[in-house]
């Protein structure tokens, strides 16, 4: 605010000066308001929008492009009485004003800058030149309006002050013309600064031409056409620097350009033939408004011909980008290389596309066909191009580059080796997956920003189809490592199932081998109500506790409850609690080695489960379910067990009632055939090679004998009586030598009596 009031009081005292000496009436002091407004909008444009680094940065250059507006204004207010002492002071500070300060904005006229930093021009001299040239005619237009001292005449009747004001605008507008040159030497690598000076170029020409014209043809005073050329010379440099969009400000500059070369010579020539010919002066104009109007039709044309911003490259890239458009990832990828093609019709190395994970060179040749092959791609080239505006590399920056960055020089000899101009980066988010490579420009020319945008977006666009196409690629690898995964573990799972049913049958056969023992003699009541119940409670999957005399085996009693149940696929698992290993209470609370866990689908056979510890036993009986049976052996009832505090009462609730009793032998005299048959013939088998008998007196002795050693103590007995026997059958003189001692027979009354009386 506090700029834009000092540049106000500026103006408001040099209009004052010019209308006073004017001798305009007071109400012409009303026509300041319309300076004032123009530096508003001037002040509105140039404000800056955020405090970002990027736009604080711009601060100087929007400070003389302000500076430049209020000395055009000054210039403006000069104008309006070109022959006065006073007007001639005010173009003089105005032209001088506007002049330095586009000086000071021209060299600042940069662009986008990576790898490499932008330069700075001195502008001294050149400022200093102008400064002192404008101030001279300054102080002598100064002299006159202020002091009122008589002008001072040169050789020519010419004023002093008219040939400084004339000198100071040509001489300005040269220092305009050596500092474009020497910018746009000093800024060739900067994007977008090109396009800024280009602009101001064709700008300056069309208004120094316009300029000269009017000054040859006399249709305008030297001494204010060329401050007054100068002036808005620094007008249009401080306009560029400020220009945020640089393309647009070539394309209007282009059409400024085609204006003035098509409808200036028209306009020019009626004005001059109108001085000549005055009598022709309706002829005259509207022949020049016809030309000038003719010419401009066809400006349109000529700008869009020498406008930077339709060059080959970006015809390309926009026709490649339109064309890309497609939902196949891999066809738009197919599509863009087949258009970038043009770029190369001169023999030239086609582009190509190089996906970064996996290594590879992705190429399209003439019949529009993708062509694959492994890449070598050099470090840190992705880290480079990201530093880079628009996340291009050109290869002009990288041979800039290479003297202070080291990482470059790998970069440039890679794009050296393939003739290449620019390489854009393709990203997938943050991450690098690939690089869209061009070659070199048929005719060398710089690097538009138009251009490199138009690049950013086709880079965008196969970026986007590489991530899809790169996921797709990984999804199907994906879904084939894991279709040959799946065949993998259906094999092994055949395998296994195959090894596990073997397993199982093996299990099975070995446990009805070890069930077909309780089989053998089922005659006696008590043995078939001990199987029954057996059988019962297996097919309630209930718990069993087995109570087993001496010298009877337990385990064929717990193979048949195995067999009875639907868990006989999982085996018969069976433990001694007289084990040490199982006292670990954490051995069962494993849930892999814990005997509930490896039992699961199956039986677990507990033998002397009273001589585990409560804990363990506790344990047992909390965490038992129905995913395993349990068949406990005991040799006394569970309630006695508990009684006697041997069996914890969580365990006894686990097994309830169901406890069956195995009978011994004294209780199963019906089985007794039975099972004497049956070991004869097995042991006659395995020794003898044939199977044995009994004679009926030996059996009837087998029958008499209480057996309190029962199963154990009988089979014991058989078998060394089969060892022993002379024939075929065994008699009972084979079990006397077996060690079976018949009993005595019982005394007669008679002989009980004589006894008696002995005694």
């Amino acid at each position: 605010m506090r700029s834009y009031l000092a540049a106000l009081a500026l103006v408001a005292y040099a209009g004052a000066a010019v209308l006073r000496a004017a001798a305009a009436p007071s109400w012409a002091l009303g026509l300041l308001g319309v300076p004032a407004l123009v530096l508003a909008l001037v002040w509105r444009a140039t404000a800056l929008r955020d405090t970002a680094p990027a736009e604080q940065a711009r601060r100087p250059v929007v400070a003389a492009a302000r500076a430049s507006a209020t000395g055009v204004v000054v210039l403006a207010l000069g104008v309006f009485v070109p022959h006065l002492a006073a007007s001639k002071a005010a173009l003089a500070f105005g032209a001088g004003l506007a002049s330095l300060a586009g000086m000071t904005a021209l060299v600042q006229a940069g662009g986008r800058t990576g790898i490499v930093p932008p330069r700075a021009l001195p502008a001294t001299q050149a400022t200093v030149l102008a400064g002192l040239s404008f101030g001279a005619a300054f102080v002598l237009a100064a002299r006159t309006a202020l002091l009122e001292l008589p002008p001072i005449v040169l050789p020519g009747d010419r004023p002093a002050d008219s040939y400084a004001l004339s000198a100071s605008g040509l001489g300005a507008l040269g220092l305009f013309v050596a500092l474009a040159i020497q910018a746009q030497r000093a800024r060739r690598l900067e994007l977008g600064a090109p396009e800024r000076l280009r602009s101001f170029a064709w700008l300056a020409g069309t208004m120094t031409s316009v300029a000269a014209g009017l000054g040859a043809l006399g249709l305008a005073p030297v001494d204010v056409v060329l401050p007054v050329a100068a002036g808005l010379t620094g007008a249009v440099a401080s306009t560029v620097a400020t220009a945020r969009d640089p393309a647009a400000l070539g394309r209007l500059s282009g059409r400024v350009l085609a204006v003035a070369v098509l409808a200036g010579p028209p306009a020019l020539g009626a004005g001059a033939m109108l001085r000549v010919l005055p009598w022709a002066a309706v002829e005259i104009s509207v022949l020049g408004a016809a030309l000038s109007s003719l010419g401009g039709l066809f400006a349109a044309r000529l700008a869009s011909g020498v406008s930077p911003s339709h060059g080959t490259w970006l015809r390309t890239l926009e026709r490649a980008t339109a064309s890309s458009r497609r939902p196949d990832p891999d066809e738009t990828i197919e599509r863009a290389l087949f258009e970038l093609r043009a770029l190369s019709d001169d023999g030239g190395p086609p582009p190509f596309l190089v996906r970064l994970a996996p290594a590879m060179t992705i190429t399209v040749d003439r019949a529009g066909y993708a062509q694959t092959q492994p890449a070598t791609i050099p470090p840190h080239i992705a880290e480079v191009a990201a530093e880079e505006p628009e996340r291009v590399l050109r290869r002009e920056v990288l041979e800039e580059a290479t003297v202070r960055r080291a990482d470059a020089r790998p970069a440039l000899a890679w794009m050296t080796e393939r003739e290449l101009g620019a390489v854009a980066l393709l990203e997938d988010g943050d991450l690098p997956i690939g690089l869209l490579c061009l070659p070199l420009p048929a005719q060398e020319h710089a690097a538009t920003l138009a251009e490199m945008k138009s690049l950013r977006a086709l880079a965008d666009q196969i970026a986007a189809a590489l991530a899809a196409s790169s996921r797709i690629a990984r999804a199907l690898e994906r879904e084939e490592e894991l279709r040959r995964a799946a065949a993998r573990i259906e094999e092994r799972f055949a395998a296994l199932e195959s090894e596990l049913e073997s397993d199982r049958d093996r299990t099975e056969a070995l446990t009805r081998t070890l069930a077909e023992r309780a089989d053998r003699a089922v005659y006696s009541p008590a043995a078939r109500a001990a199987a029954e119940a057996i059988t019962r409670i297996a097919k309630r999957r209930e718990p069993l506790a087995l109570i087993v005399p001496p010298g009877v085996d337990p385990l064929p009693f717990a193979a048949r409850y195995h067999l009875g149940t639907d868990r006989r696929g999982g085996g018969l698992h069976c433990h001694d609690g007289g084990d040490p290993n199982l006292a670990d209470l954490e051995l069962w609370r494993s849930q892999d080695r814990s005997p509930l866990v490896r039992a699961r689908g199956g039986t677990l056979l507990l033998a002397s489960p009273e001589r585990l510890p409560q804990p363990v036993q506790s344990y047992i009986g909390v965490a038992t379910t129905d995913r395993l049976g349990l068949v406990v052996i005991v040799p006394r009832t569970v309630d006695t067990l508990v009684a006697t505090g041997e069996l914890d009462e969580r365990l006894a609730d686990l097994l309830g009632d169901r406890a069956v009793a195995l009978p011994p032998l004294s209780a199963r005299a019906e089985d007794l055939r039975a099972l004497v048959g049956d070991a004869l013939v097995r042991a006659g088998l395995a020794y003898r090679g044939r199977p044995l008998g009994i004679e009926p007196a030996a059996l009837a002795l087998v029958v008499e004998h209480p057996w309190p050693g029962n199963d154990l103590e009988l089979e014991s007995l058989l078998l060394r009586a089969a060892l022993t026997a002379e024939g075929e059958v065994v008699t009972r003189a084979d079990l006397a030598r077996a060690g079976l001692v018949a009993p005595a027979p019982a005394p007669s009354p008679a002989r009980r009596a004589r006894a008696r009386s002995i005694e």
